[in-house]
Formats: C-alpha cells, sequence, structure tokens
C-alpha cells in the first residue's frame, strides 16, 4: 500500500552497516537486524551545477556545467543498550565512526571486600585491564556502577577508574560490560558506512558515510541521547514508481520491463551496486537501467522468501525496506552519577561533543564526487556540565576550574544491568565557569576540554 501523499516522519526507519573499503558499498540492501531506532535523520545528497559564461549574442545562459556530488547526513537516537554484553544497535556509528569496540568476556563473580579502588574477588577469569566492569553498589540490590578497569591481579582484585562512590560488600556481583574508546588507525583501512534512511516508501542511501561529530547529553528530564553527524561519499534518493507493462501481467520469467519513472532507480545501478525494490511481495534486484526500462535479475523473490510471481501492470514498485529490529529501551534520567574529582556533583545536564577532525581529501580531479578518500585529524572533546550551585562540592570544582585545574569525570546515566551508559574523561581541563546569580538559586556552568595523557585516552564510553 503507498504512503500519504506527502512524506511524513512517523515512519522513519534508518539503517546503518560498516563497509569493507570507503567507496565499496557495504550490502546491496538495508537488513532488518542493522536497524538504528532514530528519533530524527537526515540526508542532503546535493547535485550541483553552474552556468556557461560565454554570452555569444544572448541573454540567456546557453546551458549548464555539473559539478561534483556532496552528501551530508545527521541521526539522533536514544543511547539505548540491550542486554549487557551485547553490543547496542547503535554500535555500528561508533565502531565505524572512530571508536574501538571492547566487549568484556569477563565471568560473573561477586566481589569479597576490598576498597572503592581495589575490588577484591576470588575469580578475575576473562576481565583484563582496558575493560569495563560493573560492581553492584550493595548485594542484592541489583543497582550497578560501571568504571574501566586499570589493573588486574589474577584471581586477587581488580582495580577501577575512578574509584566507586560505594566499596562493594562481599558477596556484591561483578559483571562484565562494553568500552568503547576512541581509534587513531580509523584511516589507515578507512572505516565507512552505507546508510539507509526510509520513509513513505522513499530511501536515501549513502554510500562511503564517515561519522566526522558526535554528541552525547546525559540528563535532565531527558533519556540519554545521541547524534552522529558526518560526511559521505555518494548519495542516491530511490523512491515509488508503477510498472509499464503495456496492458499484460509482468511474468514471473521476466527479467526486462518497463517503469513510469526510471528517476527512482540510482543511474549508476549495476551488478555491482544494485537496487532491490518491491513489487506486492516479491523483492527485485535491479541490475540496470536504460530509458524507462530495468533489468532485473534472475527473478527469485531476493530477501523475501519466496518465489517470484506475477504482477498486474500499475502495480507499485517501491524500494524494499524490512522492518527493522530493536532491542533496549531509552535509559531515563531518574537515577545516575556525576563525579567530578573523585566527589559527587549535582548536575542538572551534561553535554559533550566529540570532533574526529576528519580531513578529507577532496575534489579529486576526474571523480564524479567532492569526496575521494580521508585521513584522522586531531580529535577535540568538549564538554558542557550545568548544574546547582553547591558550597561543599559545586564551588570547591568551580574554583579548581578557575584555575584551569585538570580533574576526572565520570557521568553515568542508569545503574540497572542492561540499562547504564557512562563516559569518563580522564582528564579533564576546566575553563573559567560561568556563575548564573541572577535566579532563584545560584546555578554554576562548567565547561572544557578533555585532553590525552596518551594517546586515545581523552575519553572512554561505557555500556552495561
Amino acid at each position: 500500500m503507498t504512503g500519504p501523499s506527502v512524506d511524513i516522519g512517523r515512519d522513519l526507519q534508518f539503517f546503518a552497516d560498516p563497509q569493507s573499503a570507503f567507496k565499496t558499498i557495504a550490502t546491496d540492501y538495508p537488513v532488518a537486524t542493522d536497524a538504528i531506532r532514530a528519533i530524527t535523520a537526515s540526508a542532503n545528497g546535493k547535485s550541483p551545477f553552474v552556468m556557461f559564461e560565454d554570452k555569444r549574442g544572448t541573454s540567456t545562459a546557453l546551458g549548464i556545467i555539473n559539478q561534483k556530488r556532496t552528501a551530508e547526513f545527521s541521526m539522533e537516537c536514544y543511547a539505548y543498550v540491550t542486554n549487557r554484553g551485547t553490543l547496542p544497535d547503535w554500535a555500528d556509528m561508533m565502531s565505524s565512526g572512530g571508536w574501538t569496540a571492547v566487549v568484556s568476556s569477563g565471568a560473573a563473580v561477586t566481589a569479597t571486600g576490598g576498597s572503592t579502588t581495589v575490588i577484591t574477588t576470588g575469580d578475575t577469569t576473562g576481565y583484563s585491564v582496558g575493560d569495563a566492569a560493573l560492581f553492584e553498589t550493595a548485594s542484592g540490590s541489583d543497582q550497578y556502577e560501571i568504571r574501566r578497569i586499570t589493573n588486574v591481579v589474577t584471581n586477587t582484585s581488580i582495580t577501577v577508574s575512578p574509584a566507586l562512590l560505594n566499596t562493594p560488600a562481599s558477596g556484591a556481583k561483578i559483571r562484565s560490560g562494553i568500552l568503547f574508546k576512541p581509534k587513531d588507525a580509523k584511516d589507515t583501512t578507512p572505516d565507512a558506512l552505507t546508510l539507509w534512511a526510509c520513509n513513505n516508501n522513499s530511501q536515501n542511501r549513502l554510500i562511503g558515510a564517515v561519522v566526522g561529530t558526535q554528541n552525547i547529553s546525559m540528563g535532565g528530564d531527558e533519556a540519554a541521547r545521541m547524534t552522529f553527524s558526518g560526511t559521505a561519499r555518494q548519495s542516491n534518493l530511490l523512491g515509488q514508481a508503477t510498472l509499464e507493462t503495456g496492458g499484460p501481467d509482468l511474468n514471473a520469467s521476466d527479467t526486462s520491463f518497463d517503469i513510469s519513472d526510471t528517476a527512482v532507480i540510482p543511474a549508476d545501478v549495476s551488478a555491482t551496486k544494485p537496487a532491490y525494490f518491491k513489487v506486492d511481495d516479491e523483492v527485485m534486484k535491479v541490475t540496470g537501467v536504460s530509458g524507462d526500462t530495468i533489468t532485473v535479475a534472475t527473478r527469485q523473490s531476493y530477501l523475501s522468501g519466496g518465489v517470484a510471481a506475477t504482477h498486474a501492470d500499475g502495480s507499485l514498485f517501491t524500494p524494499y525496506v524490512p522492518t527493522g529490529t530493536y532491542a533496549g529501551t531509552p535509559i531515563p534520567a531518574t537515577s545516575g552519577q556525576l563525579i567530578i574529582a573523585g566527589f559527587p556533583f549535582q548536575v542538572g545536564t551534561i553535554s559533550i561533543d566529540i570532533d574526529q577532525g576528519i580531513i578529507y581529501r577532496e575534489n579529486v580531479h576526474g571523480d564524479e564526487y567532492v569526496v575521494d578518500g580521508y585521513v584522522g585529524g586531531q580529535r577535540s572533546v568538549t564538554a558542557t556540565l550545568d548544574g546547582w550551585s553547591f558550597f561543599d562540592s559545586t564551588m570547591s570544582a568551580a574554583l579548581g576550574a578557575r584555575e584551569r585545574v585538570a580533574e576526572t569525570i565520570h557521568a553515568q546515566q542508569g545503574m540497572a544491568e542492561g540499562g547504564i551508559l557512562a563516559v569518563e574523561m580522564p582528564t579533564f581541563q576546566f575553563e573559567q565557569p560561568d556563575l548564573d546569580r541572577g535566579g532563584d538559586e545560584v546555578t554554576v556552568s562548567l565547561t572544557g576540554q578533555a585532553r590525552g595523557t596518551a594517546a586515545e585516552t581523552e575519553i572512554y564510553v561505557m555500556v552495561g
């Protein structure tokens, strides 16, 4: 069934799949398990041109000169988490956007005591330095703090950073988590994605998409959110047409036939870069287009699990979009922590911006597209923390910020297993604080930049 006559946003489906190379499409079609539960998504492909400049005795432009194509994208989603130890749906946007995912294989064990930094346990199987782990705040509470592991003494202890707010009691559970850390080698074998933004029988397909900037927002009244933005090499817009067989039905064996508008198919469609369209319950693999005629691969009902069928003249011909599969729920701001220099901090909202410093190789001679590749430049991680001004904690942090003191920041939203997101910035350089004294209560805004003391140590994102 066709959608309404105007595009609406309520049936947005967004898919992301990593590519093997920057210019090579990931898969020919969106896969249900590649779906991300997006809040908003935009894909802006442009095909610029300029007019002939020569006049030749006429006041009318004589024609156009095609310029190189460009593409930009943005997607916002909830930072929802699936089962603990399972990569969330949005992990591909991270791992193909300048991050390495470290999935701990640590066994489910219990603490025997220890301190807030060195937790003793009789079993450290599977836990390694650089992993993320969850520590139960009190035995039987099923509330956890997530931390980065900095040292492991086999079957004796696990050291974490920063310190926990609660000392694990004997019998408190320890569980493995997932940690994302920056990856400087993202351009050695260039990370890139194929993205599909689908809505109302239309589809944007982006090839060679590179996540250049990200935002993580936590706290306030909202669930934790992430925004991914960047540039893609190629953008295609796929739309809806109808079969134009001239009266007779399209037989199950036909591999060449007319449609009402071949502009809905990418002009460079081929056997190695096909497009998939659906007619009734049959999915066809389009491999060529010429005039009003398209060519499809041998009919076998691709991807739909059925067989090739007969279709009536005038049947709808629409881009294939599977029903996405999703897991996990958004993480509300009803529990969590913000720790600055080891002290809890009363915060309203947290906003963290990550710029991967992508430098695109642009305008390569003889190429149809602006972008031909990229290298990784210097990464920038900035953050703003807005909260209440308390004498004993916030003002101390504000005074430290005034002197540009570097501190450790750890922000966690959610405390239940399978519903935790955390960000650690081990060395955060504060800037001058902004105190708002005009309201009913004095509030403070702390801003600054995370810096690494070694390669790839500016920021860690953890889920559990």
